[in-house]
């Protein structure tokens, strides 16, 4: 799947959206009456039985092309673009400048997950471009639109310069805990999309973050990769989805492009009871680093 380079444009493409409340959820599965492919169905939420969801965005093609009232903006937008039938996605291309799409839906604790990919297009380019740093993170209520929040939960942060590598972890005033995680596919796609939704082959991951008063935990790709005492971190604040795209000042940029196929948030009521899955739960590693510096690139 490819789309028009648009110059000198940074871009959000809302391939639409539908708000569905937890009842319509078996109506329109995935965005389409057809159901869910096997590849959509890998997720924390299926794995560890968080249903049903409390809000969920599947981004619909035929839905039309004007913004969610929930999804904000702060970066150069110029137009909106629509992207091929049949890939109900929110949709950012960027050229140049920082891009910070919020999710508007707030909650002290609970689940988020989003299935999303990237696309960093460096043959668009005549000279060496730099690849765009990408994010998702959880932030508080009222948090500017910059590039970098002073407190965040990173659900994922990568630059496709550094492929199969992409960072989580927690940032507060003073105290910053991350770690590594390398994905069984890649993190981005490079120059072109892959035309499948193998988890094994194209940039398609599922990012997901666990909030309760005792543990934050990180998921991928439907698997628990880390769980870390909350300790305080973050208490009582009301949390947020944010995708983010970091350039580097006064550097020429790789043409990139973001899409969010679906976001959910899950209540804490319920989950599996499953020995085995429980366990995983129970048992997943902390952390490894302890820090000041950001978790974020290009901070």
């Amino acid at each position: 799947m490819r789309f028009r380079a648009a110059p000198r444009l940074v871009v959000l493409g809302l391939v639409a959206a539908l708000f569905m409340p937890a009842h319509d959820a078996a109506a329109a599965a995935c965005g389409r009456a057809t159901g869910c492919t096997k590849f959509e169905l890998i997720h924390a939420g299926s794995t560890y039985g968080w249903y049903p969801a409390r809000l969920r965005y599947e981004f619909r093609t035929e839905d039309g092309d004007s913004v969610p009232g929930v999804f904000s903006l702060a970066g150069q937008t110029e137009r909106w673009v629509v992207g091929a039938v049949g890939h109900g996605t929110q949709e950012i291309h960027s050229l140049t400048g920082d891009v910070v799409n919020d999710w508007n839906q707030s909650f002290k604790k609970g689940r988020w997950e989003t299935r999303f990919r990237s696309l960093a297009t460096r043959d668009k380019s005549d000279v060496d471009p730099t690849d765009f740093s990408v994010k998702l993170e959880l932030v508080p209520d009222g948090t500017p639109a910059g590039r970098c929040a002073p407190e965040s939960i990173t659900l994922a942060a990568y630059n496709p310069a550094q492929p199969g590598v992409a960072t989580i972890g927690v940032t507060t005033p003073g105290r910053v805990l991350s770690d590594t995680i390398s994905p069984r596919g890649p993190i981005s796609d490079v120059d072109n999309w892959v035309g499948d939704q193998s988890i094994a082959t194209s940039a398609w991951r599922v990012w997901a973050v666990e909030v309760t008063k005792k543990s934050i935990s990180f998921f991928v790709d439907g698997k628990i990769v880390r769980k870390q005492p909350r300790d305080g971190l973050l208490a009582g604040r009301r949390l947020h989805l944010r995708l983010s795209l970091i350039g580097t000042p006064g550097a020429a940029m790789a043409e990139t492009w973001t899409q969010q196929d679906w976001v959910r948030y899950w209540p804490m009521k319920r989950t599996t009871k499953a020995k085995a899955k429980v366990r995983q739960l129970a048992n997943a590693q902390p952390l490894a680093s302890v820090g000041t510096a950001p978790v974020n690139p290009g901070c």
